[in-house]
């Protein structure tokens, strides 16, 4: 297996495999597949998992390997999430203060009328600030 890609490595070994003639869930088979992982991911899918036939190997080697590049993204700020959170960092630093914000938080309205006007908003149970019924703020 080159580089991070197990779909790859799976896609080809079983292509490889198929034309051979060999078995999939045949051991000889599963050995030499484990064998072409990389040391870590091998062990993590005997150790954790007990693979025991195609399906299981080739699932679980796809699921550690997303495990290891999502940790190691997480822990050593790799390239695949930086790209986009630093934009959107830079963007959001960057902006102009005096811009319209038309993000997911809404107008605070309050009330400009009298306190007639105030005191039937409670005795009917609309809101001072959005002015809906079943909540008073």
């Amino acid at each position: 297996m080159k580089g991070d890609d197990v779909d790859t490595y799976i896609s080809q070994f079983q292509n490889l495999a198929r034309k051979a003639g060999y078995t999939l869930d045949e051991n000889v088979t599963l050995g030499m597949f484990a064998d072409g992982l990389p040391p870590k991911l091998m062990v993590n899918c005997i150790k954790f998992d007990h693979s025991a036939d195609w399906n299981d190997w080739t699932h679980m080697a796809q699921l550690h390997q997303e495990e290891y590049i999502q940790l190691h993204d997480r822990l050593k700020g790799g390239h695949r999430n930086q790209g986009h959170m630093q934009a959107q960092w830079r963007n959001a630093l960057n902006r102009n203060p005096n811009a319209m914000d038309i993000g997911r938080t809404q107008a605070q309205a309050t009330t400009t009328g009298t306190t007639g006007d105030k005191e039937k908003q409670r005795s009917e149970g609309w809101c001072y600030r959005c002015n809906k019924q079943g909540h008073i703020s």
